[in-house]
């Protein structure tokens, strides 16, 4: 039986080059890998590991922005034992194991800046030797710079994704609280020339914008704004209330939902695996507070992990419509999100 499950369903993109520099070169196991990404969780495909690791290099973030978790929970590495930098033993043991499965993806983030991981640039080209196809990270961009940039570049990182949601100054600097408008449009427009004067068609540059009634206005400029300074791809993420703990949240949504999907299905059961800084696994970006807690990468194999009891239980769960017996799912705003977008014609129901 094949399921109607939305594929990123909250998210939306505008590719400003036909073609992508970075998909001229990316190889066959790169196609297939996005073909999966799309096709497994509607076919019900589980795969002997995840598609993408997510592994959470550092917790740890330079900036305050309201909508985040990080800042509504006000989380303290004095009183978060889960706050702190990934060993590179931790790293290297997730990786090895990947690769002995034939892994397609690692995104180096979280719940936290990546950039501040001291070892980043060793963490990407140890990636890429073993083989996989698609290293990317979300980063606020404000230490894209100098010789780290350099760096990254060198490593062979495949996507950069910089979060930055306002193009009015003002708006930016309330939003991104802690960055300077200025700097990072600079940090973005040098790293742009960076790639291009090396002659590289990697790593594919995208500006990412959370879309709120506070910015909205703003989709098409936005667009313009960064096509003009050399970007490949922008994109915009609806806002999620993530464990519904945003005060503010119904300032932010763009739209309210008459409804929450019953039959929502969630496609990262079957398409990656999230490990944090300190070892532990959980199921989805939406468990911000570990309540799923599937193992501990530091002892347990991830292969077992992907294909073990508790994770087949919960992609049963929500292949047969139960989503809602799931205490994470129950605090997850993604079913009201694509209720939203559904709504407001974003995407077909």
């Amino acid at each position: 039986m094949k399921q109607d499950v939305k594929i990123n369903p909250t998210y939306e993109e505008v590719k400003l080059k036909d073609p992508l520099p970075c998909e001229e070169v990316a190889p066959p196991r790169y196609h297939e890998y996005r073909r999966k990404w799309v096709e497994n969780p509607k076919n019900n495909v589980v795969e002997d590991f995840p598609l993408n690791l997510d592994l959470e290099v550092t917790s740890y973030c330079n900036l305050r922005c309201p909508m985040c978790y990080r800042t509504i929970a006000d989380l303290d590495a004095s009183q978060d034992p889960s706050l702190g930098y990934m060993d590179w033993e931790l790293y290297k043991k997730c990786i090895d194991e990947g690769a002995d499965y034939g892994l397609y993806a690692v995104k180096l983030n979280y719940r936290g800046e990546p950039l501040l991981h001291p070892q980043l640039p060793e963490m990407i080209a140890y990636a890429k030797a073993k083989g996989v196809v698609d290293v990317q990270f979300n980063t606020n961009g404000v230490l894209l710079k100098g010789d780290l940039a350099r760096r990254i570049l060198d490593a062979g990182v495949d996507r950069v994704i910089i979060s930055f949601d306002s193009i009015r100054k003002e708006r930016y600097e309330s939003i991104r609280v802690g960055a300077r408008f200025e700097e990072v449009v600079r940090n973005v427009e040098e790293f742009v020339k960076l790639r291009d004067k090396s002659g590289r068609k990697t790593p594919c540059i995208r500006v990412s914008m959370v879309k709120m009634k506070e910015n909205l206005e703003e989709v098409e400029e936005f667009r313009r704004f960064w096509e003009e300074r050399g970007v490949d791809i922008v994109s915009y993420v609806n806002y999620v209330n993530y464990m519904g703990k945003d005060p503010e949240a119904e300032q932010r949504y763009v739209g309210r939902p008459v409804r929450m999907r019953d039959d929502f299905v969630c496609a990262q059961l079957w398409q990656r695996l999230f490990v944090w800084c300190d070892g532990r696994v959980t199921p989805c970006c939406g468990d911000l507070e570990g309540g799923e807690r599937l193992g501990d990468a530091w002892k347990d194999s991830l292969h077992e992990i992907w294909v073990g009891e508790r994770l087949q239980y919960l992609r049963r769960l929500h292949w047969e419509g139960n989503y809602k017996r799931m205490k994470i799912c129950t605090t997850c705003t993604l079913p009201y999100t694509v209720a939203v977008m559904e709504e407001m014609g974003w995407i077909k129901q």
